[in-house]
Formats: C-alpha cells, structure tokens, sequence
C-alpha cells in the first residue's frame, strides 16, 4: 500500500450534516481497514483554509446538500 495522505471531508453545515458525518465515518473505517493512511476532516464554517495545512494527497468528499 502506498502512504499517500488521504483526508475524508465530512460534516459541512448543510441541514445534512449528521447523514455526512456517518457516510465519511464509514469511508473513513472502510479506507483504514485496507490499510490507507487516513485523516478525518469535520468540516464548518470557519476551518475549510486548514485543509491546506494538513496537505492531504488525495480528499475524498463525503458532504451532502447544499
């Protein structure tokens, strides 16, 4: 398995946001079980320019709604 960074974005601040929070959390453990290096991102309104710091290689977005 390669060790590139993947970062699963959830959360958001969509009246969806409790449905994201599940879907990435199960993208989440699905990735960490093959053995991914995987981080999770809760994301608000506030915290979107963090992504940058964390210098993901790859997201993988699990928000819903608008």
């Amino acid at each position: 398995m390669d060790n590139k960074k993947i970062l699963v974005v959830m959360g958001g601040t969509s009246s969806e946001r409790e449905v994201s929070l599940c879907s990435g959390q199960a993208v989440f453990d699905a990735l960490v079980r093959q053995g991914h290096n995987v981080e999770k991102f809760i994301l608000d309104e506030n915290n979107v320019c963090k992504i940058i710091d964390i210098k993901p290689d790859l997201c993988v977005l699990a928000l819903h709604g608008k």
